[in-house]
């Protein structure tokens, strides 16, 4: 046991993962939780809030960023674990920032049993857009995981989160997104805009804020119990 941001954490390790969950002072009677779907520790405000509505909030190490099947299969048996251990509710709340989005995406239009809602920022929606305009991070790696494909393969490929966006739709999971409008790494027109516009298109009820003159950071609001009630609300 440690301390995180004033609350109790546990760490585990889950297959060979490392793994967190940190207790709120006070569990929310429906006993819901959310997850950080990578960045652990970066711009953790939302958690914070979240932990002093509380919800408890759950980590898991990924094996790689850019996320692949193998992550989500692995992530599905850690929910069970994480539900069964603590007793808490069946479903989570995935948070996914930048290449956590891409994390969140997947999982949710795999596994949408699991999932109660998602609060997404500045989401990776799209592989051909980001990382393809990072060449370090493609050559150290997403093409170690995924083989030197070109970006006509990166786009098409099954596990690109843009080809998922209709299985996450016919889910019709709640959504809460926060994007900026100058983000130069993932950019909202090839990523954010075209999710927000398969939501549109579903006829899906969902929160948006873009924010003007935002770059990719910081992630989150200044005031996250827009994104808190919005979570709650998709547990009722």
């Amino acid at each position: 046991m440690s301390i995180w941001n004033g609350y109790e954490e546990e760490e585990l390790v889950f297959e060979d993962r490392r793994a967190t969950i940190v207790f709120p002072r006070s569990a929310a009677k429906g006993r819901f939780w959310s997850m950080k779907m990578e960045y652990k520790e970066a711009f953790p405000e939302t958690e914070i809030a979240l932990l002093e509505a509380g919800f408890h909030v759950v980590y898991l190490k990924n094996d790689c960023r850019w996320v692949r099947d193998e992550d989500n299969e692995i992530r599905a048996r850690f929910v069970d674990f994480i539900v069964e251990k603590y007793r808490l509710n069946p479903k989570f709340c995935p948070i996914g920032m930048s290449a956590g989005g891409a994390h969140s995406i997947s999982f949710a239009s795999v596994y949408p049993e699991k999932v109660a809602a998602m609060f997404l920022d500045a989401p990776v929606v799209d592989f051909s857009q980001c990382p393809v305009n990072m060449p370090t991070i493609m050559e150290k790696e997403f093409y170690p995981k995924y083989g030197n494909l070109t970006v006509e393969e990166i786009k098409a490929c099954p596990e690109n989160p843009l080809n998922r966006l209709s299985a996450l739709t016919a889910a019709r999971i709640p959504l809460f997104l926060v994007c900026g409008d100058a983000d130069q790494v993932v950019l909202f027109e090839e990523n954010g805009k075209v999710l927000a516009e398969a939501y549109d298109s579903a006829g899906i009820e969902y929160r948006l804020v873009v924010t003007e003159g935002r770059g990719h950071h910081p992630h989150g609001l200044a005031d996250p119990t827009q994104i808190v009630d919005f979570l709650i609300g998709a547990y009722n």
